[in-house]
């Protein structure tokens, strides 16, 4: 998969209210995405995740069931 459609999918997930870590050239974009499907349990985000998350991606999509 190109990084670029990577990148997509993170922003996607992010929007939608995902939690995929930061990744960097030592912690590649494919690593942080692998480890968001092995997790069990979702990612509690703190409020520095959310405010970066927010810069990141405006506006976040939040759906109340």
């Amino acid at each position: 998969m190109r990084v670029n459609i990577r990148a997509k999918l993170r922003t996607h997930l992010l929007k939608r209210g995902v939690y995929v870590g930061k990744h960097n050239s030592r912690y590649l974009i494919s690593e942080a995405l692998f480890n968001l499907l092995q997790e069990e349990e979702p990612h509690e985000w703190t409020d520095k995740e959310i405010t970066e998350a927010l810069k990141a991606v405006s506006p976040i999509i939040i759906v109340a069931l």
